[in-house]
């Protein structure tokens, strides 16, 4: 199943298993968060900090971290993520994601198995053979594993066509086609 993580500033996905110290996730130096600009790259709206990947080929397991500082607006489409959750292969419980902003926000944006429509569509896609909806409540505990404060979370898209107003109204209503969860990360 794809789960988008849409970050404000910088995103970093690992698994626990893979990287021995729980403080693993660097913590940006005054001189990163002041950062505006690079040298190599003058005018790049985004640069990559830290890029650490990890393989354990006798347990079949990998890992990356992948730190990046949004130096611009465009910049943070890098901070946007997909993970192809293939059950028995992706270990959920193991993903960490932080936001280098300390007002930073995660999006978890997620298909809804509590509506039957939603269901059969995914049944019926090629592309999402084989997946496992994750449901709302699920998706908030994963967000307080990985160290956020969930800020909100509801239910959207509840018509094919635009009805904001009512939408609106709904959110707290499991019915809609997709739910999405907010969170924010926890005081340090």
């Amino acid at each position: 199943m794809t789960k988008r993580l849409l970050a404000a500033a910088a995103l970093a996905l690992l698994p626990t298993s893979l990287f021995a110290a729980d403080d693993f996730f660097k913590t940006a130096t005054p001189a990163e968060l002041a950062m505006k600009d690079v040298a190599i790259a003058p005018g790049a709206s985004a640069v990559i900090l830290d890029w650490v990947q990890h393989s354990d080929d006798a347990n079949q397991r990998s890992a990356e971290y992948v730190r990046i500082k949004v130096l611009k607006d465009e910049g943070k489409k890098y901070g946007d993520i997909s993970i192809t959750h293939v059950p028995l292969l992706t270990n959920l419980e193991k993903i960490k994601a932080r936001v280098t902003k300390p007002d930073g926000l995660v999006a978890v944006f997620e298909h809804n198995p509590l509506n039957p429509l939603t269901r059969r569509v995914v049944r019926s896609c090629a592309f999402d053979e084989g997946v496992e909806l994750i449901g709302r409540r699920e998706l908030e505990q994963l967000f307080r594993a990985a160290g956020l404060i969930v800020a909100d979370s509801e239910y959207l898209l509840f018509f094919p066509w635009r009805a904001d107003a009512l939408e609106r109204r709904l959110t707290r209503l499991p019915l809609g086609a997709q739910h999405v969860v907010t969170g924010r990360p926890c005081s340090r």
